[in-house]
């Protein structure tokens, strides 16, 4: 028996779609595309957003492909298990470039899965179970899926809206990590920071132990406990932001790493697998080191005020928290830029 897949879409995203398939084709004959966003539970993909591509690495009639820095900037917007699911592109053979207008092409539709389509979604399909395609000729779509190792078009269940809370759970966690390592002067100090993000990171898969997690019910919903990162009492001088702390002496530089980290994912209803929460939680903490790490940071230009005459800089990281998007019905995580990028402390 073909395993059953169903897939739910906001209605109001039919026109999204063709309105964005109609502009290009319209503009300049090429074809568009962009990507689906919503999440995933146990035999049903939900979509909740189109969100059109505006950077392309190549476009034409006949093809086209998004700069990946684009899909890389939205996907990080989103916790984990929320997101990316599909892709839409448009084949915009109907349009008339002498009058402007569509044209029946007779014994051709353009609804259709192509070679290079089928090779798109199965590659994406290998990293993302039942990621979704959706063509479009401008007036229709059609949608596709891998069922039995092969691309299929499976109907879409168009409703007025998706209430995201009816469907996905919430589970919170609060983390406290600290690192400190003393380096040679002579590396840079990205290379520096580099070593101290991995290390962050490396504690994280050391440390994550069945043993060490559990789940409770807190005020605000589910709380997953990480008992190796949790903040002490006698941590309170440390601060509540994100920050390096480095200390210039004599030779070398001693790099602090703070950061406290309030992680949000999202499971689907039901009962909680502690393993696989533990395993996007783990997830989820890494990407929030990477971002803050690297996020809108000039090394080099920090680099330049370690002078002789100066006793400690802190480079502050800004922060994150999730909040729910009015126009999509789902959570996006938020950056907070600092204050101040960086403060210094003179001998």
């Amino acid at each position: 028996m073909a395993e059953q897949k169903n897939l739910v879409m906001k209605r109001d995203l039919k026109r999204v779609i063709s309105e964005h398939a109609l502009e290009g084709a319209r503009e300049h004959g090429f074809e568009v595309l962009g990507w689906l966003t919503g999440f995933f539970t146990e035999d049903t993909v939900y979509i909740c957003d189109a969100v059109p591509c505006t950077n392309y690495k190549r476009q034409s009639r006949y093809s086209a492909e998004s700069d990946p820095a684009e899909e890389a900037k939205l996907a990080v917007m989103f916790p984990r298990n929320v997101g990316i699911v599909g892709l839409y592109h448009s084949h915009p053979f109907k349009m008339d470039f002498e009058t402007g207008e569509f044209r029946k092409l007779y014994g051709v539709s353009e609804l259709f899965h192509s070679g290079t389509d089928d090779a798109m979604l199965k590659s994406r399909s290998s990293k993302m179970k039942n990621y979704v395609s959706i063509v479009t000729d401008v007036e229709n779509i059609q949608c596709y899926m891998m069922q039995r190792k092969k691309p299929k078009k499976i109907k879409e269940n168009l409703v007025n809206s998706i209430n995201f809370k009816d469907h996905m759970r919430q589970i919170n966690s609060k983390v406290h990590l600290k690192y400190e390592q003393s380096f040679d002067k002579k590396p840079n100090l990205a290379k520096m920071i580099r070593e101290i993000e991995e290390k962050l990171i490396s504690d994280l898969d050391r440390e994550l132990l069945d043993d060490d997690v559990n789940i409770q019910q807190g005020p605000l919903g589910n709380v997953l406990r990480i008992l190796p990162f949790e903040k002490s009492t006698g941590d309170s001088s440390e601060g509540k932001g994100n920050f390096f702390r480095i200390t210039p002496n004599g030779g070398e530089l001693t790099i602090k790493a703070i950061m406290n980290l309030t992680p949000t994912i999202y499971v689907p209803k039901g009962k909680i697998d502690l393993e696989q929460a533990a395993e996007s939680m783990k997830n989820e903490i890494a990407d929030y080191i990477v971002y803050l790490t690297w996020n809108d940071m000039n090394y080099s230009e920090f680099e330049k005020h370690l002078s002789p005459e100066i006793k400690e800089q802190e480079i502050h990281l800004g922060r994150i928290n999730t909040k729910f998007d009015e126009t999509s019905g789902m959570p996006k995580k938020v950056y907070t830029r600092p204050k101040r990028r960086m403060t210094l402390k003179k001998k």
